[in-house]
């Protein structure tokens, strides 16, 4: 499990990483919309990962959560959105990404 969580937490900083480098590349601000909401989010997993006799469980439940969300997001922004052809790629490579952890999360929990 704990492999799992560093190697997700890397590629959501490659995601942020590679994010950033566009906006900057195109002249744009970054702007920490989503920082609270995740502040918040990784809170949480850590007080249920405490608090619960089930913690792997409660963990890939939050897990699931989140990339549920992040994948909606994604979707939602794809969707609405124009972007230049470097971010549309990223944004859908990422979400491909995100949809590869979903399937991997609902394979560790069936082995749970």
């Amino acid at each position: 499990m704990r492999e799992f969580l560093k190697k997700k937490a890397l590629q959501r900083n490659r995601f942020a990483t590679e994010l950033d480098l566009q906006l900057r590349e195109l002249n744009a601000i970054p702007v920490d919309v989503g920082s609270v909401a995740a502040e918040i989010h990784r809170s949480w997993m850590d007080l249920k990962a405490i608090l619960s006799t089930h913690r792997d469980e409660s963990l890939l439940e939050e897990c699931m959560r989140g990339e549920n969300f992040s994948k909606k997001e994604y979707q939602e922004k794809l969707s609405n959105h124009r972007f230049p052809p470097t971010v549309l790629g990223i944004l859908q490579n990422q979400l491909v990404d995100i949809s590869e952890t979903i399937n991997e999360i609902e394979v560790l929990q069936k082995m749970l």
